[in-house]
């Protein structure tokens, strides 16, 4: 009785060492970075600054090395002011032939809600460690900043002139897609701390603003115009990301 008792408690040791050695069904994971625009367009012409991003990911292994999922991702990148602002004193200077004196920007930020379908393949090496690539492809829902301008310059006829214009934020979609790398240390035989950088190119941020202008002077309040302008510009950036996954579902479980 005692001999069977211990070639049970045996057996069901080594069917607990082998399931922890085969490879879980399901990951997930929650991530947060940095990211940095990356194209001029997105970078330069639109005054997009470094931001921080945050995700969601579930992958199902359905061989020991491939895993499909499916992915959220939440970006935001904050306008410069700043250089939008010297940027925008240049060309008042030059387009009503007066001396600017001085411009103020007020603007918010960029924010991109992706979700993605992804594959990828896992590098395991040893126990502890497993290196990933993978892509993605899936939707862009974006919002672009509002901001508003004010310009000071000094007219020859109506001193201290102050034009004011107020561009709305606006929202649209685009498509995305991803190129990723990753490195996962395995804490545990379901817990992980994964570190990883994501390549995201979006198409054409298509989409339109109002942009309302008036000037004031010491007097008068002149509105000069309210119109739809639109603007259709690709967006890529770079993210570098750390965090936490949980593996479960073994194929013994």
């Amino acid at each position: 009785m005692k001999k069977i008792l211990l070639l049970s408690i045996l057996a069901f040791a080594g069917n607990l060492i082998k399931a922890q050695e085969l490879p879980r069904k399901i990951t997930v994971g929650v991530y947060g970075g940095l990211s940095s625009p990356l194209n001029a367009e997105y970078a330069l012409d639109s005054y997009a600054l470094p931001g921080v991003s945050f995700g969601l990911n579930a992958d199902y292994n359905f061989r020991n090395n491939i895993s499909v999922g499916i992915e959220f991702y939440a970006t935001a990148h904050e306008m410069d002011a700043q250089m939008f602002a010297d940027d925008l004193l240049s060309t008042q200077s030059r387009h009503f032939n007066v001396d600017v004196l001085s411009t103020e920007v007020l603007a918010g930020s960029f924010e991109h809600y992706l979700t993605m379908v992804t594959a990828k393949y896992n590098f395991n090496l040893g126990s502890k460690f497993v290196i990933d690539a993978g892509l993605g492809l899936g939707v862009n829902a974006f919002i672009t900043p509002a901001y508003s301008t004010t310009v000071f310059f000094d007219d020859p006829i109506a001193l201290d002139l102050q034009q004011l214009t107020d561009v709305g934020d606006s929202f649209g979609y685009a498509f995305a897609a991803k190129g990723d790398l990753g490195i996962r240390y395995n804490i545990s035989p379901r817990l992980g701390i994964r570190l990883g950088a994501q390549h995201f190119s979006s198409t054409n941020l298509l989409y339109t603003a109002t942009v309302s202008t008036s000037e004031l002077d010491d007097l008068l309040i002149y509105d000069i115009s309210e119109v739809e302008q639109e603007f259709d510009y690709p967006a890529s950036w770079l993210n570098f990301s750390l965090g936490l996954t949980y593996s479960f579902w073994n194929r013994t479980e």
